[in-house]
């Protein structure tokens, strides 16, 4: 049975995942055309989702360089192109709108990678200690936008930085006395995050 990402995240550490995700990029973004997923599912042993969720992984953590990024997007886009021919339409389109946002998500990577781990540790936990302290005012404190702000804290979260006290004081000053479903469903999400990533770190 081919591998999935679950299976490879409970074998491999965070840093030999890491590598094998930019491995797979590498060879995938310099190879031909010829040679895409239904190579590498096979020449690896893993599922065609577990293929895709490298790639990401390896845009997203900033796990290669620029130039290599581009050539996947480019060859990701040829290849949606090819099948979008046979089928419908739309693949390129589609294709270019994810790389767009996993490019996004490696720029807030990087940005709140190089912020200092106690900065963040104590923005966070400010914000959980001071509830009548609103975001604005919480975010013009440390000279940042609330945009920054909320990233921040999120990534301060699900990396379990600060304790599970912090958390909940968070949770609870964020969903008010009648919060809406979306908002119980992030921070369940976020919880749930969390305990993965605790029983990956220990």
């Amino acid at each position: 049975m081919a591998r999935t990402k679950t299976y490879l995240e409970k074998t491999m550490t965070p840093k030999e995942l890491d590598q094998f995700s930019a491995q797979i990029s590498t060879i995938y973004a310099t190879s031909e055309l010829g040679i895409s997923r239904s190579y590498f599912i096979k020449a690896y042993d893993i599922t065609s989702k577990c293929f895709y969720c490298l790639l990401d992984r390896s845009v997203v953590r900033d796990l290669v360089p620029d130039k290599i990024v581009d050539k996947m997007r480019k060859k990701a886009s040829i290849n949606s192109n090819q099948k979008s021919q046979e089928m419908s339409g739309g693949g390129t389109v589609q294709s270019e709108v994810h790389y767009a946002k996993l490019i996004g998500e490696r720029r807030w990577f990087i940005f709140l990678r190089d912020i200092p781990k106690e900065q963040k540790i104590e923005i966070t936990t400010y914000f959980a200690e001071h509830p009548e302290v609103s975001k604005e005012e919480c975010a013009n404190k440390f000279g940042i936008s609330k945009v920054v702000h909320d990233k921040i804290v999120e990534d301060t979260l699900l990396k379990n930085e600060v304790d599970d006290d912090v958390f909940i004081r968070i949770r609870k000053r964020s969903l008010g006395s009648n919060p809406s479903k979306p908002a119980i469903s992030y921070f369940n999400s976020l919880k749930r995050k969390r305990n993965k990533n605790k029983k990956t770190a220990s």
